[in-house]
């Protein structure tokens, strides 16, 4: 009978192979052992009979010191108590390939919330996170004739919930609304606003708290680089080379090569 969160990540690593995305278990009592799998964690609580939660994976790993050799893949499990310790194991074909504390990232945000224990703060504030919105916007644009600044700007969020709100902002002050926007829409505000992409609705917004908000809603975002050097194509030179001063401004760090947090 597993008796430690180490043994219980090993019980779901053989228990459960995953379909294809993560399966999501509960785990409740002690003799006998009860696990119940197949529910979506997002925007689930555990249960007062629940003891901890857990969830297994696949995922890709390559072994420090292995050179250039392909990643293997690996099949994870991570597990969660109530008052958050953590045991993650990994397993490839080979057999077991690490035994730890489960680390941070959005897999153990939605295990913390599942218990109601808060996650880590955001690193950083939703600047990076609001300019790729706003390069998403602009380059989904159907193609024809290039906006202007002015136009280009409206499709900031934070000017754009400004108008729906009833609020005319001169076009003198639309560089300045966006470059505070960052200060003024906090991740806490941002989730207020389930502002968070297509799949986060209102109640999932609720459930997050800001740390886990800011992960998820960054989870998955290619390279702002990417939507800055698409958006190019819809709007005139001045006003693309405007809008990228600004981006620099509020984000200095927003091309880094090394790989910026968003979040």
């Amino acid at each position: 009978m597993p008796t430690t969160l180490s043994d219980l990540a090993d019980l779901l690593v053989r228990h459960f192979i995953p379909p294809g995305g993560p399966v999501w278990v509960s785990i409740h009592g002690t003799d006998p052992l009860e696990l119940r799998a197949g529910h979506d964690i997002v925007g689930w609580t555990a249960t007062p009979s629940c003891r901890a939660v857990g969830v297994v994976a696949h995922g890709r790993a390559r072994v420090l010191g292995d050179g250039d050799g392909p990643p293997s893949r690996v099949v994870l499990a991570c597990v969660m108590d109530r008052e958050g310790r953590t045991a993650s194991h990994g397993f490839t074909a080979a057999g077991p390939a690490w035994r730890d504390a489960a680390g941070s990232g959005l897999m153990v945000d939605l295990l913390r919330r599942a218990l109601l224990l808060p996650t880590e703060p955001p690193e950083r504030g939703p600047e990076l996170f609001l300019a790729s919105l706003w390069m998403a916007r602009v380059a989904e644009l159907p193609r024809g004739r290039r906006l202007g600044w002015p136009r280009m700007a409206a499709l900031h969020p934070a000017v754009s919930a400004l108008a729906a709100a009833g609020e005319v902002i001169p076009p003198a002050e639309l560089a300045t609304v966006i470059r505070l926007a960052g200060a003024a829409w906090t991740w806490g505000r941002l989730r207020e606003l389930a502002l968070g992409g297509p799949a986060l609705d209102a109640r999932m917004a609720a459930w997050l708290d800001d740390g886990a908000f800011a992960r998820w809603a960054c989870a998955g975002q290619p390279p702002l680089i990417e939507r800055v050097v698409a958006a190019g194509s819809r709007v005139t030179a001045a006003a693309w080379h405007r809008a990228v001063d600004l981006i620099e401004t509020v984000a200095p760090d927003w091309n880094d090569d090394a790989g910026t947090s968003w979040a």
